[in-house]
């Protein structure tokens, strides 16, 4: 019998590269039933959200020990906003990293237009539009994110946050 190939391509700076890798044996047979994640209950989302709060809050009062309470402290933390210059891997980076944008931006007020929430057991996605104003900026940045939640014993922190956005 022979074994499955799997064929894919991954985006690789401004080319694509191909790969394969036989899967010896290991998909003789398919999976009967995918696992599933059940839906988080409404105290979990609560909970996310209160979390999200609490980083707005820590964002719009330019508090770095506040902002650094909620993100998860494991060596996978990572946070990215090119504009803002950005570029966080590790909880150790976290502090440094936002103090800087904090005496970029001053006092900014950071305003969600949209927003929308997703959870499945210990993970949560949660997308956002965003208007950033600065007294520091002549226009507001308009932008958007997305933030991965993740449950630590009955907390929730913030393990990957990815915002986007240019001076309108």
């Amino acid at each position: 019998m022979r074994k499955p190939i799997w064929v894919g391509w991954i985006a690789a700076g401004l080319g694509l590269t191909a790969f394969t890798s036989g899967l010896s044996g290991c998909m003789d047979s398919p999976p009967k039933r995918l696992p599933t994640l059940q839906q988080s209950s409404e105290e979990d989302r609560s909970a996310v959200l209160h979390a999200h709060k609490s980083l707005l809050s820590a964002l719009r009062a330019a508090d770095v020990e506040a902002l650094v309470s909620v993100l998860d402290s494991s060596p996978d933390l990572r946070i990215f906003h090119p504009n803002l210059g950005l570029r966080i891997t590790g909880i150790d980076q976290a502090r440094g990293g936002f103090g800087k944008m904090f005496d970029r931006l001053g006092s900014a007020e950071w305003t969600e237009v949209h927003t929308e929430l997703i959870s499945r057991g210990d993970v949560a996605w949660h997308t956002s539009r965003l208007v950033v104003e600065s007294p520091n900026s002549p226009s507001p940045f308009l932008g958007q994110g997305i933030e991965i939640w993740i449950r630590r014993g009955s907390d929730w922190k913030l393990i990957h946050g990815q915002w986007s956005g240019g001076e309108e």
